[in-house]
């Protein structure tokens, strides 16, 4: 019998009102083990005692808000899949679930029944495979902490990997790929778009192109379409994110939609945007060589024309690419 068989699925509920963790107790009691906690310091602690596949956490909280809660918990258990769930549009809680929590999906109160059951549903699947590859929960890392590893390379392997890593920019404004040219010091080439035709012929023709750094509104062209339909088919790219603007939506549509992996408000410094590029490296040698780690970062396509143009084009341009990275390090990519 398999791990995935035998392995209950554990899910942890934080919520500082006791009726909503009642409510989520009888959605999912009968699915899952349900652990529930008042606080991000309990909910920490049922981490950092538990194989947990889950984590649903409420943002305003006393003591902790959400995202500190996640942010930490990312740290003691990274296969722990994390899900924030908030009754406020929060511009800053926004940001930092992007570029400190890393959640996987931020969810708004009211929720509804079916959507939530299925999004942590999927988000077990993934943590459950994750397990199953060799990703750490808490406890079996504080056990071993490189037993079983698949994520830790050898120097040729990453050297390999890096060489093959360049960057897209997509800006109407040359100021940020200037900044990055000139900061820019890993392997590979920065690349330079205005238009999504023109980032479009750029991946096409450079399938080195591993991470994308774009203004969300670049043109007044739909770029968060372009973003979630790349990410969709081509799953590899990770995404920074660019905006003057102060539009909470559409930061929530970038998290779940297009698995942006950092946020930014422009201008950007040189330090902190070519701090996130390099991690932005990490994540995308990750995601290349590690197939549970790409699902864990599968968007959200409900409410998008899947149909439409963009997917389509974007379709036939994530096959070719995954056909020609594949070509040059088949070993990487699955």
């Amino acid at each position: 019998m398999t791990a995935l068989a035998t392995t209950p699925t554990n899910i942890l509920f934080v919520d500082d009102e006791p009726f909503i963790l009642r409510s989520l107790q009888r959605l999912f009691s009968s699915l899952y083990n349900v652990f529930t906690a008042s606080s991000g310091l309990e909910a920490i602690d049922i981490v950092s005692k538990n194989q947990i596949h889950v984590v649903v956490c409420d943002q305003r909280m006393p003591e902790m808000i959400g995202v500190e809660a996640l942010a930490v918990i990312k740290e003691i258990s990274p296969a722990t899949m994390r899900i924030l769930l908030t009754g406020y549009s929060d511009m800053s809680a926004l940001v930092d679930s992007i570029n400190d929590g890393e959640i996987f999906r931020y969810i708004l109160k009211p929720w509804n029944n079916k959507e939530l059951k299925e999004i942590v549903g999927y988000a077990a699947d993934i943590a459950r495979e994750s397990l199953v590859e060799g990703t750490h929960f808490v406890a079996e890392r504080a056990a071993d902490p490189n037993s079983g590893r698949s994520d830790l390379p050898s120097t040729a392997l990453v050297n390999a990997i890096e060489s093959a890593v360049d960057l897209l920019v997509v800006d109407d404004d040359k100021a940020t790929f200037e900044l990055i040219s000139k900061a820019y010091d890993s392997p590979g080439r920065v690349h330079y778009a205005n238009t999504i035709d023109k980032a479009f012929t750029l991946l096409e023709d450079n399938p080195a192109i591993g991470i994308l750094i774009t203004d969300v509104k670049a043109n007044r062209e739909p770029v968060a379409e372009m973003v979630a339909a790349l990410k969709y088919h081509y799953p590899y790219i990770v995404t920074i994110a660019l905006t003057s603007l102060g539009d909470s939506e559409l930061l929530r549509q970038l998290i779940n939609q297009c698995q942006i992996f950092r946020f930014m408000i422009k201008p950007p410094s040189r330090p902190v945007l070519m701090g996130s590029i390099q991690k932005a490296l990490d994540k995308h040698n990750t995601l290349k060589s590690k197939a549970s780690e790409a699902k864990r970062y599968q968007v959200d396509v409900s409410g998008l024309d899947t149909e439409g143009a963009m997917f389509k084009r974007m379709g036939g341009l994530g096959a070719r690419l995954k056909a020609k990275v594949r070509a040059l390090f088949g070993w990487l990519v699955r």
